[in-house]
């Protein structure tokens, strides 16, 4: 697999290269370039060797002597000793950062373990506090009727209850700390992990600022995205970031939170389905949006149509909402 970028020393270059032709310089470059991307070593086939430098068998024979003093050559390789090093040094930072990170995940997954044992032993007393206070009233108040199991709320079968725990959204920076989270985005994308670990750390203290929810935002988010067809991998985590932005707004908009389909009174045909929702998503702004329902929104921000959104495209033209297809008297 071909490296984004490669270290290139203009001043050591232009010191060792003082006697070569234009031609020459080129080809020297060119086997350079193929060389990083190849993983340091080149084809000893002078047929071969000809395609990389972009020339003719014979162009490439009469400057090949010349070039070739750059190279070790073997009986089945060439391969240069600066591009080694350098590739060398690379993979070394590649494997520290990726065993810093699991480094990091171990230490949060035992700090994790001894949260939870504290949390059960919390909520076991909590719990016997509670059938205490219980029971003592059962025994000082007079007996209640007997109650509809099916009906009566929580509050009416334990009296003085304690309060509602959070939601678990509230927690998922305990059960899913950041560098799992950044470690997983960076495997779901495809992402080189050495850069993607460092480079995502900035970012992915900004989701935390934001308040984007691993389990409810970001994975949902990167995981549509990267099912889509044609989806290349990108140079960084922060691509991500708009998208994740858009699912984290539509979820916390008030109407959005319940994700309920339209009222079965509303439904008839198809369209006239997408109608109610359509009118639903124009009313609030064009924010309220389930992508678990619906798909995609009908436009992005900048208001192009996106072909992953599951309302009927005439019916979004009909509407008003992207533009139809140009007649032929619009085009003249």
């Amino acid at each position: 697999m071909g490296k984004p970028w490669m270290p290139f020393y203009v001043g050591d270059y232009l010191r060792d290269t003082q006697h070569l032709s234009t031609e020459e310089h080129g080809a020297y470059v060119l086997l350079l370039f193929e060389c990083w991307n190849a993983g340091g070593e080149l084809p000893n086939d002078d047929a071969k060797l000809a395609r990389i430098v972009r020339m003719t068998p014979t162009k490439w024979r009469r400057i090949s002597e010349t070039v070739a003093k750059f190279f070790q050559i073997s009986k089945n390789s060439w391969s240069h000793s600066r591009i080694s090093a350098e590739l060398k040094i690379l993979a070394d930072k590649s494997e520290k950062a990726a065993a810093s990170a699991r480094d990091r995940w171990e230490k949060s997954e035992k700090k994790k373990g001894k949260n939870d044992a504290n949390g059960y032993a919390n909520a076991y007393a909590d719990a016997e506090r509670t059938d205490m206070r219980t029971g003592m009233r059962s025994q000082c108040q007079p007996q209640p009727q007997p109650l509809n199991m099916e009906s009566s709320s929580a509050e009416q079968l334990i009296p003085d209850r304690a309060p509602d725990p959070p939601e678990p959204a509230a927690q998922l920076t305990d059960r899913w700390p950041w560098d799992r989270v950044l470690e997983r985005v960076v495997d779901l994308a495809g992402i080189d992990p050495g850069k993607g670990l460092m480079d995502g750390q900035a970012v992915a203290l900004e989701w935390s600022r934001r308040g984007f929810s691993p389990d409810l935002d970001i994975l949902p988010a990167v995981e549509a995205i990267t099912k889509r067809t044609g989806f290349k991998p990108p140079r960084t985590v922060g691509y991500f970031t708009p998208m994740i932005q858009d699912r984290h707004d539509l979820r916390t908009a008030p109407a959005a939170r319940a994700e309920a389909s339209p009222p079965a009174a509303q439904t008839g045909t198809e369209i006239d389905r997408w109608n109610v929702i359509l009118d639903a998503w124009e009313t609030s702004g064009r924010r309220v949006w389930s992508m678990h329902q619906w798909g995609m929104p009908p436009v992005d921000r900048k208001g192009r149509h996106d072909p992953n959104c599951r309302a009927p495209k005439q019916l979004l033209i009909d509407r008003g909402i992207i533009p139809g297809p140009k007649r032929r008297e619009d085009a003249a």
